[in-house]
């Protein structure tokens, strides 16, 4: 039952994405019958109750906007006689910074797909720099999805830009198509389907789509080819295989052995704190998570009964290290700051020694039992 209600979800939130979508409506409906084919569950619609209450709505409605016109005529007799002399009165309150920057990408969106032929270098400079502000790849495998579903928006506005980015050069058409392949199957698995359905992680995809733009901006806007990714065949292309696969939705790909897509490492390999982030959460609060995580970790838990013991753990002290990011000003505000600081250390001091090709057993135990006893200290001021 849960699953078929994270699917019906899942088919909700596509329809609310593409709604209003000022790019891509034909991509919205291919997807819709993708998941149809996919035997997605439709909720059974009992007509008699529908239409019963669709005629109680309608009258309400009536009644309603016979009333709302019984008072604005008095509205408006009392406004002929009473002229408003706030200042400002009637006007809408500024934009915020987040609805500024989506109006000016669909404004360069349409400028650029108003042009006859679009300009690669004008192209390739907007869109390099959006697609790698606030981003840093960290080594794959170790991608906890850092800010990649922020990115959705801008990659639509890519992909519809494609669609008018016409070339004779045989190499860049392909750059150009693999390009596409690659953002129509980030902006599909994005959405956060169910694990059943083997799709790619969107994070990798991300990845490779930032690293195939960089190589194109380098080659054609900066001029610079000493250092590629070799995603592109206007570069060197020596690793335009795995471009391939993913834009071609196959899982068999091979990792790159190039560098990282924009050079920033952390030290070791292993991604530092704050790498590890989520952008939204199905917690009310900070108090709702700490419990919650609580109650998961004791044995017996309907958590580990439904997953391997170990599994569970491990999962649940790997999440601790994002969570406690995402919460960060309800726990500075809570005057916690240390005593999360502290339990984020342990969880990830445990992760780092998992993920290692070292492990010292002895540490590890030591480092989940400090955990745990801090989640102890931790829980009883939420309780």
């Amino acid at each position: 039952m849960r699953e078929d209600q994270d699917k019906q979800m899942i088919k909700e939130s596509l329809d609310d994405l593409y709604q209003n979508n000022p790019f891509s409506n034909e991509i919205k409906q291919r997807w819709l019958k993708e998941i149809e084919k996919e035997k997605r569950q439709r909720r059974t619609i009992n007509l008699i109750p529908s239409l019963l209450s669709i005629g109680v709505a309608v009258v309400f409605f009536i009644g309603f906007g016979w009333f709302l016109m019984q008072q604005m005529g008095v509205k408006g007799d009392n406004a002929s006689d009473h002229p408003s002399t706030e200042e400002g009165a009637g006007t809408n309150p500024p934009p915020t910074p987040e609805e500024e920057e989506k109006k000016e990408l669909q404004e360069k969106v349409l400028e650029l797909k108003r042009q006859e032929e679009v300009d690669m270098e004008e192209f390739l400079t907007y869109f390099h720099e959006k697609v790698n502000k606030d981003y840093i790849s960290y080594p794959l495998d170790q991608h906890d999805g850092y800010y990649y579903q922020s990115k959705e928006e801008v990659l639509e506005g890519v992909l519809s830009v494609l669609g008018k980015a016409y070339t004779t050069d045989s190499k860049l058409k392909s750059d150009l198509n693999h390009l596409k392949g690659l953002i129509e199957e980030f902006l599909y698995v994005s959405r956060k389907f169910p694990p059943e359905l083997d799709r790619s992680d969107p994070a990798k995809v991300y990845y490779y789509t930032v690293g195939l733009i960089n190589d194109l901006y380098s080659v054609i806007v900066a001029g610079e080819t000493s250092e590629l990714n070799g995603y592109s065949e206007m570069g060197n292309g020596d690793q335009v295989d795995v471009i391939e696969a993913v834009a071609n939705r196959s899982m068999m790909y091979p990792d790159p052995e190039g560098p990282l897509v924009n050079g920033q490492t952390a030290e070791g390999g292993y991604p530092p704190m704050e790498a590890f982030q989520i952008e939204k959460t199905e917690f009310t609060d900070l108090g709702t998570y700490v419990l919650d995580t609580y109650e998961s970790y004791q044995d017996g838990s309907e958590y580990k009964k439904n997953t391997d013991r170990d599994s569970a753990v491990s999962t649940l002290i790997r999440a601790t290290i994002a969570y406690i990011n995402y919460f960060k000003s309800d726990i500075e505000e809570k005057g916690m700051t240390r005593e999360f600081f502290e339990w984020q250390a342990y969880a990830y001091e445990f992760n780092r020694g998992e993920v290692s090709g070292e492990v010292d057993a002895s540490k590890q135990a030591e480092l989940k039992k400090r955990f745990e006893e801090k989640m102890g200290e931790i829980v009883t001021e939420f309780r």
